[in-house]
This record gives C-alpha cells, structure tokens and sequence, in this order.
C-alpha cells in the first residue's frame, strides 16, 4: 500500500519553514520515497540527508532518550542511581557516534545515527566526543538534582498524565504534532514541563502554547495550564502560564504559518510541491545545513 504525504504542522515544521524554503522542501517533500531502495539517487541521497543530526542535536537527543527511560523507571516506581543514568548516556553517544563514523547510516539511515559532521568530512576529535560527553553528563548531574525533579517526586505518579511516542491532535482539519516531555496534573492544574540542553534562549511562546493546546484537547486539560521549561545545562527554570488569550494567539499564528506553507504548493488539495516554488536562502546557515550537497550539486558540477 502507498503511503500518501499528508500535510501537517508543527514548530520544528514551522521553524524550518521560515530558516529556509529550499531546506524545508527537501526535509518535507524532496525526500518522499527515498527509504526504498529502488528510489532514484537524488531521493535517496535527500533521504539519507535528512536524517543527519549535527553534534548539539546528537547531544540534545541523547540527553533527552535518558531522561525519557528514566521517567518511565520511576513510573514503574522502580529507583535509579544518577551512576546508571550517566552510563546509559555514554552508551547512546559512543555506539552512535562509532555507528557514524562507520558510514552505516547510508545503508541505513532510519537505523543508525548519522552525524553531519562525519557526512561533511568535519575534524571532530576523540578530545571533542569526550567534552561533548561531559556537557551531557553536566546536564543529567543538574536534572537528577533539580527541584524540578523533586517536585515531580512528590507528585503522585497516578498524576502523570501519558506521554504518547507520536503526539498530535486536529486543528481545523489539519494534523497538528506536538513533543511534550513530561506533564502532570496537581490539585486539577495541568503542568507541561520542557527539557532544554543549549544555550539559553527566549522562551518559544509558540511552542508552549501548541503544548498546552494540545492539552486542551487531549487531555481536556483547563485554562490556564503551567509550562515550566527547564534548561538542564544552566539549570535555569523559566515559568510561564498559557490562557485563553495565549491560546488565541497560537491559533492565529498556526493558521496563519499554515496559510504561508500552503501557498508554495504546487497543489494544495494532494499537498503536491515543485522544488523551484521554494526559494534558496544564501547565507552562513547554509554551512550547517544538511542538504548543502544537494542544494548546491549543479553549482559544483560547474
């Protein structure tokens, strides 16, 4: 059976979207078909692409995989030491980085890590891999040790509320996809935590008011619902809280960004697009962008 390419939105869609045009076609559309190994080479090779993480989002991911398995540990009220959880850290970054230095995500990308760095030919050293690590470590130290952590210890785990691997919800007949971390209610108030690991930033207003839309109709969550974002590197807490008038205001701005990725569209009603209908960017973001092969092959063929 065909798997068609439905639209649907979310931040990372929406943020891509506005970085870049070209980008977005490639990592949306340009890469349709290309898990089979009968796709073309172009496909395949944006396929492939696609899947790339630079070393931060490598890092990012890992940190997250291991606060996720812990989580669920505690779920099942089962304890783990903060020695386990470094151990499990280091694991998913030494087997995925040495998966990518193999090269064998390029025979298969969906099963093993691929690191830009490594698909750009990028210097990276044992000494970077190992500070890396320690950033990692750094953040999990922070997180095991938070009150952040032990306020959801003292939360009754019938309180959790579920996270689902693949989170969505519909809004006005489009699929909306969302990545809550953790969320809980307490004494009938919804609380959504984040988990960052960069570098400190505004606090993305859209992207906590789609988690707490999503509570509202997942969860019949009510207004107002408690975001706390938690930078586990800093450990910094930023609070915030989403009601009606937040809530307003990420619809329009979904409707909105839905409206701009809709009009590029060679055919909106199959969600059907042309490469040439999405602008390529020219700038210093192009040096970090997985498809710079691809995006600039005839240029090189010049």
């Amino acid at each position: 059976m065909d798997i068609k390419n439905e639209f649907s939105w979310s931040q990372s869609r929406r943020r891509m979207f506005n970085e870049c045009r070209r980008k977005y076609f490639y990592n949306y559309y340009g890469f349709w078909g290309g898990w089979s190994y009968t796709a073309d080479r172009r496909t395949r090779e944006i396929y492939i692409l696609k899947k790339l993480q630079t070393l931060p989002m490598f890092l990012g991911d890992s940190v997250h995989r291991t606060i996720e398995n812990y989580l669920n540990e505690l779920r099942k009220r089962r304890a783990v030491l903060l020695s386990t959880l470094v151990k499990q850290f280091r694991g998913f970054m030494s087997y995925g980085f040495e998966e990518s230095r193999g090269g064998k995500y390029r025979v298969n990308p969906k099963k093993y890590c691929g690191l830009l760095e490594h698909e750009y030919d990028t210097p990276v050293s044992e000494g970077d891999l190992d500070d890396l690590i320690l950033q990692g470590e750094l953040c999990l130290k922070n997180f095991y040790n938070s009150k952040v952590l032990n306020e959801i210890n003292t939360m009754d785990i019938n309180d959790w509320l579920p996270i689902e691997q693949f989170q969505d919800f519909s809004f006005e007949g489009t699929t909306i996809y969302v990545k809550i971390d953790f969320a809980l209610v307490h004494e009938g108030k919804t609380i959504i935590y984040d988990w960052k690991t960069g570098k400190t930033a505004e606090t993305d207003g859209t992207q906590l008011a789609a988690y707490a839309l999503y509570a509202t109709k997942k969860w019949g969550a009510k207004l107002p619902i408690t975001t706390r974002e938690y930078n586990c590197r800093f450990d910094q807490l930023n609070e915030s809280k989403v009601g009606e008038k937040e809530i307003e205001e990420v619809k329009d701005e979904i409707r909105k960004s839905i409206a701009e990725m809709k009009e590029l569209l060679f055919n909106p009603g199959s969600n059907a697009a042309r490469e040439e209908d999405f602008e390529r960017c020219k700038g210093p973001q192009c040096d970090y962008c997985n498809f710079k092969r691809v995006c600039f092959e005839k240029e090189a063929k010049d």
